[in-house]
């Protein structure tokens, strides 16, 4: 127990306090004061003993245990805590760390950030008062005075989680750091109250306190890494009652359960865990039984709701709704339709008067029935349980909804505030009725990191953009938000143009992730006597008119990929942008932003800067990479570089160095020099005994060995780091030599600040080690990386921000001539150092002052944005001169802009390549078109040649090899051609044998299977009966094994046996196939695939072979011995005969009746019954369908001879006038039910066909749409045009008539051919008899054939119809069959 030491009063001190600690308890007491315990040190106890734990080492907890003191109070004797009891803030806050500097030079003005991703980041304390995190801060905003109160965290390391006591008189601030504090607080007087202390090792990630019915008395927290300790408090009197390991991962939350008290739950990646505070035989424990999932897929729990009967209901990473009893999923819950309750993860769960409201990341808040929830449960055939929301509230376009929290006014409790991690903070009505009011935004804020910051130069204004691609620009003194603009990809630079490119200060320049540049104009609304009624504005407050706005100047894409810093050259010339893509791009900003050119750099580019124009006669450009190289480029004149097919600029005067690691040399010399002074400070104690000792026993007088000089230990060898450093920041300073910058680097060469200079550098890129390295203090651990450098206007500051969200300023050395400022190595010896960012997450990006350094604005990864008052004990300089205000003077924004939103977009080098490939291949096109003019011309002539070739006397005509000029070259072509349809083989090879492998597999696993397919046959002509065939699967081994096994027949059967289609099946043998004509099984023959398995068999048929060879000649042994009790051979031999014939019979109502073996009736002859019997039905089925293949095949044989017989009468009616013509019937056609086989067969004719089909169905669509635009249809003035011929039918008719025409006009030459003369040409009486005759006897055939078509024809049907009826015979007998 910590004794209190309490301000102003005495200290009030128990004596002779004996303690005793049992397991996981930490020890806190030393004799008569209070231990402390060093940073990082915890203290593991075990039974009757205290442990101590050296620094770094942490507490090691299994899962499930908890600790707890059972000292009785005879053993310990309690401080109690008054109620009235309060901390001086004063003394506990973090301050900043000084050397040399004042106190106030940096004082806390406004925050205008909001970490809004950051979970459970709001709160309501009252009717009109929020509060949420921002850094190292507890912002509290007042929604009705829009006044702001900051609280600054005790550690200084950073604040992890708020939570709000019941009554609404205390809340909890959760701290990070080393044994982190929690905090509670009185509200609204905002004094320390308690300190909770040793809670966790790093950070609290959630608190909660208990409910209103337990009056609030303790508060669960849990830990963040790496212990995850979840403790339970007496948080009035600061103690520990319980505490356990709560999971091996990230924990979103904890919360005592509203209705049970005594329980608990904890929930975060991948998990959901279910506590209880039992009572054991030793004492109170936390026990905790992991939810387990099951089935349903693991999911990040980061909301879910207690309910009353002790079930929990959480939300899922897909948006549906788990309902947990019992440690087990009862159901899961979703729309109807399997549609998710959210679409993505669900943030908040509450449990509101019978009702259930959820919010997710789709920005929809959704209220559901309590009733229909808890009663939920899964049936047989849904595994889901689907229901409708009883109302839906979207909150607006481009939310998504972190937390929500209750308003704190009992009136109006369906008011609540929600977190949108899109930057806002709603304020929303949930009720289930239509009058409800809408969504309303009481606050917007950045969202994400905010990656660039800078000041106008004339106001006290300040821009920011944020990786959503959010642009705001505030009011440093009021706290205003005077503008804000959004654009599509994420943001990544800014910059505030100076006075020498808009005197008016009103431009300013964008990046963005996607390489977009966009320089945007502020416009002023309000004039300068109304500027003073927006004083008391919210920093972000909406719904209020803005007094300015953004509109686009200018838009291009300088890079493909981020644009990560910009720099404007002191005479407003030109604009420099770096990328992600290692380039850096000149625009000429007085041409309205035209593109000069780029160039290419070594790596990706950090930062940009132009030499002051009063140090180099030349303008140049300080360029540092990723990979440690700097670049000093020669500033690009336009008229020099030809950008008419690229910008590229070459060549490009420029310098390039690599920087080289230092570090290890300025190691080995500190530890040099120490030791040197060491070596110094014993040589002077030496010569101190010495004088001493002489004086003592004379001059001769000399030290012993013990008090010689200790041989020094040679120092070690450094190793040497092979890494690369990143270049972070580079600058110039003025007025330091000229050609001379200064760099901060990260990873191992963090820690100093090194200047450099590129006299005698080439464009080799050599490496290159900094003459100069100034140290900076190790404030906040080593290696600690400067990740933002900022020289005040006035020159005399270097502020500086860290990776770690830490903000130092150092002020540099005066020097000689006025207003001279230099870097030197006093950087370590005076400073001002305060933390403010988050300490994990809150990297400074960027830190920037107003043109008069009255504010410093500071921005971080985390989101935040911070405005100090810079008290520099300095005259503010005068206003910049400007023509005219701000406020009058307004830049028009040029019109018809056009934003770039598509991140595919061209960059601007890329467009220039592309028109110019564009050009180029214009160009090559009209050339090949020249080229195709000329060939086709020559074409033409070549075949006017060889016209004029046939038209000449055979023996003066040219043969075909006299037109090839040059064989060989015809031979080489063709030579290509085969060479190309070889390689176009092999191409689709792999392609090729890919398809036929898979459909090889295809038709094992669903075609080869099935003996025979369903076939219907349809009869002939007008017939429409028809009959089809069973589709009968085939037997599998395993059935056929099963019937040999049950046969007495152990062998195995082949794996494959030909079907009836002829096609080779595995495993469509069936018994017949293998049993003789008795019915009996046959032997087998051995047809074992497996490996080894003929090797196997053959020995064991000559080891059975040997064994029969035995018996038989034992037998022929025992045949020899006669029997003990020997019979005469002819009675016995009689004795048979009488028993074969007449028998010995007992009747089966006997006492002592057996019945025979082989009449026993066993499961297995049965089972052998039903496999024999199944077998006959595959016999059946079989024999049936041979039957109707034989059917249709002969069906295909008829139609054959019917064309045949037709083709004959066509040939015949040619010769016959058309009264004697009978009519034709059809052909028949065999339908695609009739041959399925086929359907899978194709050929290059039937693909050729489709292709034509498709064509001329294509055409048809096209003609009846343009019929249709021309007022074709109902109503309109024509319809779409019909194909020539009109239908199929009406063709296949007109056909018909066509043949029957020709026929006719073609009898009387036809007969003229055969002898008969025409009619009216004159015969003779014996010509007309013998043409009668011929008329008579092609009549005759015609006849013959029509009748032998009818009669195939309805023979076929005849068949059919046996067919069919058999089939019913059929059916019976195997409905029969499986009946039984």
């Amino acid at each position: 127990h910590n004794r209190l030491q309490r301000e102003g009063e005495t200290q009030q001190v128990t004596e002779e306090v004996t303690q005793q600690v049992t397991e996981g308890e930490t020890q806190q007491v030393t004799e008569g004061e209070t231990q402390q315990v060093t940073e990082g040190e915890t203290q593991q106890v075990t039974e009757g003993e205290t442990q101590q734990v050296t620094e770094g080492e942490t507490q090691q907890v299994t899962e499930g245990e908890t600790q707890q003191d059972t000292a009785t109070e005879e053993q310990l004797e309690e401080e109690f805590i008054p109620e009235d009891f309060y901390y001086d803030y004063n003394d506990h806050v973090s301050k900043p760390l000084i050397q040399g500097m004042p106190e106030d030079v940096l004082t806390l003005h406004s925050s205008l950030g909001y970490e809004c991703q950051r979970r459970s980041n709001l709160v309501v304390m009252d009717t009109d008062t929020i509060m949420f995190i921002a850094g190292n801060i507890v912002q509290m905003v007042n929604l009705l005075s829009w006044q702001h109160h900051y609280l600054r965290s005790l550690s200084g390391g950073g604040i992890g989680a708020l939570a709000v006591h019941p009554s609404h008189k205390f809340f909890a601030v959760g701290e990070k750091g080393s044994l982190p504090h929690i905090c509670i607080y009185s509200y609204p007087d905002l004094k320390l109250y308690r300190l909770l202390r040793e809670g966790t090792e790093q950070a609290y990630s959630h608190l909660d306190f208990s409910s209103v019915t337990s009056n609030g008395k303790l508060l669960a927290s849990v830990g963040s890494s790496p212990d995850y300790m979840l403790t339970v408090w007496d948080w009035k009197q600061e103690k520990i009652v319980l505490r356990s390991k709560a999971f091996s991962q990230e924990i979103y939350r904890v919360t005592f359960s509203p209705d049970n008290e005594g329980q608990l739950t904890t929930s975060g990646t991948g998990h959901i865990r279910f506590w209880k505070m039992a009572t054991t035989f030793t004492g109170l424990k936390l026990q905790g039984e992991l939810g387990k999932f099951g089935r349903t897929e693991l999911s990040d729990i980061s909301a879910y709701v207690e309910l009353p009967d002790g079930k929990v209901l959480s939300g899922s990473e897909w948006g549906n709704m788990l309902l947990w009893d019992g440690g087990f999923i009862k159901v899961e819950i979703a729309k109807k339709g399997k549609k998710s309750c959210h679409n993505g993860n669900i943030e908040a769960i509450y449990l509101d008067e019978g009702e259930l409201i959820t919010a997710g990341v789709d920005g929809l808040i959704r209220v559901w029935d309590f009733e229909t929830i808890d009663n939920a449960d899964i049936t047989e055939d849904n595994s889901v349980f689907e229901m409708e929301p009883l109302a839906e509230i979207k909150v607006g376009s481009d939310v998504s909804l972190k937390s929500l929290t209750r308003s704190a006014d009992v009136n109006t409790p369906h008011l609540w505030y929600a977190q949108d991690s899109n930057g806002a903070i709603w304020k929303i009505d949930i009720v289930v009725s239509h009058t409800r009011k809408a969504p309303e935004r009481l606050i917007t804020y950045h969202s994400g990191e905010i990656t660039g910051l800078d000041t106008s130069p004339t106001k006290h204004l300040v821009a920011s953009i944020s990786a959503n691609g959010s642009v705001r620009v505030h009011n440093c003194e009021t706290s205003e938000l005077i503008c804000q603009s959004k654009f599509t990809g994420g943001g990544s630079s800014l910059l505030w143009a100076a006075n020498t490119v808009d005197p008016a200060g009103q431009t300013l320049i964008t990046g963005y992730a996607d390489g977009v540049l966009r320089v945007l104009l502020l416009q002023h609304h309000l004039s300068s006597h109304d500027h003073r009624k927006t004083l008391s504005l919210s920093p972000a407050r909406t719904g209020l008119a803005m007094s300015s706005s953004l509109s686009l100047g200018h838009v291009c894409k300088p890079h493909n990929s981020s644009l990560t810093c910009l720099a404007i050259d002191g005479q407003g010339q030109l604009l420099a942008t770096g990328g992600a893509d290692s380039t850096v791009f000149f625009l000429s900003v007085k041409d309205n932003y035209q593109p000069v050119g780029f160039i290419s750099t070594p790596s990706a580019v950090t930062t940009l800067q132009w030499t002051p124009t009063a140090q180099l006669e030349k303008l140049k450009l300080l360029v540092c990479c990723e990979d440690g190289a700097m670049l000093e480029v020669v500033a690009p004149h336009k008229d020099l570089y030809d950008t008419s097919k690229t910008y590229l600029l070459e060549p490009l005067l420029f310098t390039c160095r690599h920087f080289s690691s230092v570090k290890d040399k300025i190691k080995k010399a500190k530890e040099e020099a120490a030791r040197n002074a060491e070596r110094e400070r014993k040589r002077k104690q030496r010569e101190a005994r010495l004088k001493k000792k002489r004086e003592k026993e004379g001059e001769d007088a000399v030290l012993s060995d013990e008090e010689e000089e200790e041989e020094e230990a040679p120092l070690e060898e450094e190793k040497q780091t092979t890494g690369i450093s990143p270049v972070l920041t580079g600058f110039y300073h003025y007025p330091q030599p000229d050609n001379t910058f200064w760099l901060t680097m990260g990873g191992y060469d963090t820690g100093y600040i090194y200047q450099c200079t590129m006299d005698g550098a080439t464009d080799d890129g050599a490496l290159y080690e900094p003459e100069v390295a100034v140290p900076l203090p190790p404030l906040g651990g080593e290696g600690r990386q400067l990740t933002a450098v900022y020289i005040s206007h006035k020159g005399q500051h270097l502020i500086t921000g860290m990776d770690n969200g830490v903000i130092r300023i150092h002020p540099l050395a005066a020097g000689s001539t006025a207003n001279a400022y230099y870097i030197t190595e006093s950087l370590q010896d005076c400073y001002w150092s305060v933390s403010v960012h988050d300490n994990d997450t809150g990297r400074v990006n960027r830190l920037v002052s107003t043109f008069d350094d009255q504010y410093v604005i500071s921005v971080g990864a985390d989101g935040n944005l911070f405005v100090f008052k810079f008290n520099s004990k300095l005259e503010p300089p005068a206003l910049p001169a400007v023509p005219g205000s701000v406020g009058d003077k307004v830049t028009s924004p040029p019109e018809d802009v056009k934003d770039i939103e598509d991140p595919r977009a061209y960059s601007i080098e890329d467009a220039k390549q592309k028109a110019e490939h564009d050009r180029k291949m214009k160009l090559a096109e009209e050339k090949k078109q020249r080229v195709r003019i000329e060939v086709s011309g020559l074409r033409k002539h070549f075949l006017q040649v060889l016209l004029r070739n046939k038209q000449l006397p055979t023996h003066l005509r040219l043969s075909a090899g006299d037109f090839i000029m040059d064989p060989e070259m015809e031979e080489k072509l063709a030579e290509q051609t085969k060479e190309k349809v070889e390689l176009v083989h092999k191409e689709m090879a792999w392609e090729l044998e890919k398809n036929r492998i898979g459909l090889n597999k295809l038709q094992m696993k669903y075609k080869a299977v099935v003996e025979f397919e369903r076939i219907v046959v349809w009869g002939m002509d007008k017939c429409n009966d028809f009959v089809s065939s069973y589709r009968a699967p085939a037997p599998s081994p395993e059935f056929l094994n099963m019937i040999l096994q049950s046969s007495g027949i152990t062998e195995l059967l082949p794996s494959a046996t030909t079907t009836a289609a002829g096609i080779s099946v595995p495993g469509t043998s069936t018994i017949s196939d293998i049993t003789s004509p008795s019915g009996q099984p046959a032997a087998l023959h051995t047809g074992i695939n497996k490996k080894g398995s003929t090797r196997r068999l053959s020995k064991m048929e000559a080891k059975r072979l040997r064994r029969e060879q035995r018996a038989k000649q034992w037998e022929a042994i025992l045949k020899r011995k006669p029997d003990d009790k020997f019979e005469d051979p002819h009675d016995a031999e009689l004795l048979r005969i009488a028993r074969d014939n007449i028998g010995d019979y007992k009747l089966k109502s006997s006492k002592d009746y057996v019945v025979p073996e082989d009449q026993q009736v066993t499961t297995d002859r049965k089972r052998h019954e039903l496999l024999l019997l199944r077998n006959k039905l595959f016999d059946y089925r079989r024999s049936y369908n041979k039957k109707l293949i034989a059917l249709r095949d002969r069906k295909v044989q008829d139609i054959t001879k019917i064309e045949q017989l037709l083709s004959k009468v066509r040939e015949l009616q040619k010769h016959l006038p058309v009264d004697k013509r009978s009519a034709l019937p059809a052909v028949p056609q065999l339908r695609p039910e009739e041959i399925p086989e086929r359907r899978m067969e194709y050929t290059d004719d039937t693909l050729v066909k489709f292709k034509e089909e498709m064509v001329v169905k294509q055409e048809a669509e096209q003609r009846a749409k343009a019929g249709a635009d021309d007022f074709g249809g109902f109503g309109g003035f024509g319809g779409a045009p019909t194909a020539p011929g009109g239908t199929e039918e009406e063709n296949k008719d007109e056909t018909v008539a066509k043949e029957q025409a020709i026929g006719s006009s073609t009898a009387t030459t036809s007969i003229s051919s055969m002898g008969i003369p025409p009619s009216d040409a004159h015969v003779s009486k014996l010509e007309a008899q013998l043409q009668k005759e011929q008329l008579i006897h092609m009549e005759y055939e015609q006849l013959q054939c029509l009748h032998e078509v009818t009669s195939l024809i309805d023979n076929f049907n005849k068949d059919l119809l046996h067919l069919r009826h058999y089939k019913y015979h059929q059916d019976v007998i195997l409905k029969t069959a499986e009946l039984r």
